[in-house]
């Protein structure tokens, strides 16, 4: 016997397939996460039929419907609109290329051809780079896992594949002087009222563009300094004990309630261009955009120097053992002249 609960989870309603052991009585579980009705129930008949000594019953679809359907499961996830369109503008040209064979026949043969056509070479010098094949082939493997979930019948067309090696670019960011003078800046005579505290919640508590649009004064106490909201990209916990010049920039656009930041352009891209106005006026580069001023309050925390790494992840709004974090992560020959210490110390204890 198998069912399925539902619960609140932050990111909206989760599913979890329960059943009971006909052997030893015991409720097993298996969560879904934030998923539609229809892959709930597509999971619950999987668990079933695995009960009853059965494989799950495979269905086949169009490669356009199972598509659409995927898409579907990504937006019942809450997935940002860009990103689901990030999905489709890399998917659907990867199924066309495949055209009408059925998805049960897709093998890795298929996609090796596709990414000959259009890596770069020698003569096509502005193919897809190394890190763009890489970003495509894990899209790939999302849906041939969505597809699995579904049973839907797909071919797993990536089967291990192993794009070119891609070095991840060095993660641009200001230092403490140039972030106080693109606050300075900011904050001149003649700029529009949300520009400086836009650029000092991204550079002082680490919002993202996302982040920006939707943090609201119920989740700002400027009496004690506490920011208690969530990532808008990950749902993430993020609370921040704002700085003294974060709360300052904040307090001749306080609000009883609403956004905090009103008036903004209407899309990531406008705002990305004010902040390039700002920068240009200190003298500084915008490249980057908003993204480089949360690098650079990711950098300035200092993990694993001035702040240890629990602290910095919850600060930055990652997940608990998320990798993002060590990026950020700072050593100093002190520090590792102290790991020295740590193994002498140890074995000469026991000699």
């Amino acid at each position: 016997m198998a069912w399925i609960r539902w619960y609140e989870g932050p990111r909206g309603k989760v599913a979890r397939i329960q059943w009971r052991d006909p052997k030893s009585g015991r409720i097993g579980t298996r969560t879904l996460g934030v998923v539609g009705e229809e892959t709930a129930r597509i999971a619950l008949a999987d668990v079933a039929a695995r009960m009853e000594g059965r494989g799950p019953t495979l269905a086949s679809a169009s490669s356009t419907a199972a598509l659409g359907r995927f898409l579907g499961a990504l937006a019942v996830q809450r997935l940002r609109a860009n990103t689901i369109d990030f999905y489709r503008a890399t998917l659907t040209p990867i199924l066309a290329h495949f055209g009408s064979t059925p998805m049960r026949l897709w093998n890795r043969g298929m996609l090796e051809s596709y990414i000959a056509t259009n890596a770069a070479t020698e003569d096509r010098p502005g193919g897809w780079s190394p890190r763009t094949i890489q970003i495509r082939v894990n899209a790939c493997k999302r849906f041939i896992a969505w597809c699995k979930a579904a049973c839907v019948e797909c071919g797993d067309f990536v089967a291990g594949y192993k794009g070119p090696k891609c070095s991840v670019p060095p993660r641009l960011h200001y230092t403490a002087d140039e972030v106080g003078r693109l606050l300075d800046v900011a904050g001149a005579p003649g700029r529009r009222p949300f520009v400086q505290p836009m650029i000092a919640l991204c550079a002082l508590a680490g919002a993202s563009s996302g982040d920006l649009y939707r943090l609201t004064w119920g989740e700002v106490n400027l009496e004690t300094g506490w920011l208690r909201s969530r990532r808008s990209k990950t749902g993430q916990a993020w609370v921040v004990k704002m700085p003294a010049q974060l709360v300052e920039a904040l307090r001749p656009i306080r609000a009883v309630s609403g956004p905090v930041l009103r008036d903004l352009p209407p899309t990531p891209q406008a705002l990305t261009g004010v902040f390039g106005r700002v920068a240009h006026a200190a003298g500084l580069s915008s490249e980057g955009g908003l993204k480089r001023l949360r690098h650079s309050y990711c950098t300035l925390l200092g993990v694993g120097l001035d702040v240890d790494l629990a602290t910095g992840q919850a600060a930055m709004g990652h997940a608990r053992g998320s990798s993002a974090t060590l990026r950020y992560m700072h050593t100093t020959e002190a520090g590792l002249a102290g790991a020295a210490r740590v193994i002498e110390e140890k074995i000469r204890a026991v000699r």
